[in-house]
């Protein structure tokens, strides 16, 4: 874990379950915007977490004229490169979900 921000060295330490992370705007490590895409961004996040089920949010068009829908397909495709064993889960607006199926 060496080069890694104490915070994302918490990621690293962590085990759970379900995981639920934000999928929208631009990334930043320690204030800094990330040099990378939101993908790989997210599919980082999931890779150091490894959790058995991924939940996405924010990344909906849920509010409109506040937040916009963003496209899924890379997001998925990286996670399948970097988290191959974890589930990504796409909720619909007010859909029921049982996390720990």
């Amino acid at each position: 874990m060496r080069g890694l921000a104490p915070g994302w060295q918490v990621l690293r330490a962590e085990s759970p379950d379900v995981a639920i992370l934000a999928a929208a705007g631009r990334g930043n490590h320690d204030g800094e915007p990330v040099q990378s895409s939101l993908a790989e961004f997210f599919a980082q996040q999931a890779s150091w977490l490894a959790p058995r089920r991924l939940v996405l949010s924010h990344h909906d068009d849920w509010l409109p004229g506040f937040a916009g829908a963003v496209d899924v397909a890379p997001i998925r495709a990286a996670l399948a490169r970097r988290a191959p064993d974890t589930e990504l889960c796409e909720l619909g607006y007010a859909s029921g979900f049982t996390p720990f199926a």
